[in-house]
């Protein structure tokens, strides 16, 4: 009679703890779903939610390519990153900085900012740094040339600076002087090294070479 009793109460049992495993499994389907990225709190199909939808007679957009940005001058249109420059591929380079006397202010603070310490303060190659150059060590080149801070109003920054000022453009880039002169691409915009060469040409202009 006990027994008869008993069976009940243990299928009762098993079926309360079936309920509340389905209850504690549709709650986390629900947490999980809630999860999900999206205007609905489950999308099973969710791409069809995020189409690239066009309408009748319309053809279908086309999606811009990874990594791609609008063309800027030295920058790649489709990768968005500046194309790598030297000297042998100076000549093609064209500023994208007009010469106007705003950029020109713009570019002799970028001057003093980052060029006086070493090239001084019109550019002379006499800045506080100089000292430095000239007792570092290893600071020559293989036949013996004490290596210090060019003179970018003299014959050398000239040349440089000549047309665009593409060859200057690329050592600003890059660096120069082996370890002295560090690589400033990772430090100034595209545009800022190239407003620091208008401030260069103004030097120059201001420290014309006497006539012969």
């Amino acid at each position: 009679m006990t027994s008869m009793t008993n069976r009940p109460s243990g299928w009762a049992e098993r079926a309360l703890t079936r309920s509340r495993a389905l209850l504690v499994l549709a709650g986390l389907a629900l947490t999980l779903s809630g999860c999900a990225t999206g205007a609905y709190p489950l999308d099973i199909f969710p791409e069809m939610h995020y189409q690239q939808s066009f309408r009748a007679q319309e053809g279908p957009r086309v999606e811009a390519p990874i990594d791609s940005v609008p063309q800027r001058s030295n920058v790649s249109a489709v990768q968005g990153k500046p194309i790598p420059v030297d000297l042998s591929t100076a000549g093609s380079l064209k500023s994208p900085v007009a010469n106007t006397p705003d950029n020109v202010r713009a570019g002799m603070q970028l001057f003093q900012r980052n060029c006086v310490p070493c090239h001084g303060p019109e550019g002379h190659g006499d800045g506080k740094l100089v000292p430095y150059f000239k007792g570092g060590k290893d600071n020559k080149t293989a036949d013996g040339t004490q290596l210090v801070p060019i003179d970018l109003t003299g014959p050398l920054g000239r040349v440089l600076a000549a047309g665009e000022g593409a060859n200057m453009y690329t050592i600003i880039s890059n660096g120069g002087q082996g370890q002295w002169m560090p690589p400033f691409k990772a430090l100034l915009t595209d545009e800022e090294r190239w407003l620091i060469i208008l401030a260069v040409k103004n030097l120059q202009a201001q420290n014309a070479p006497p006539s012969q």
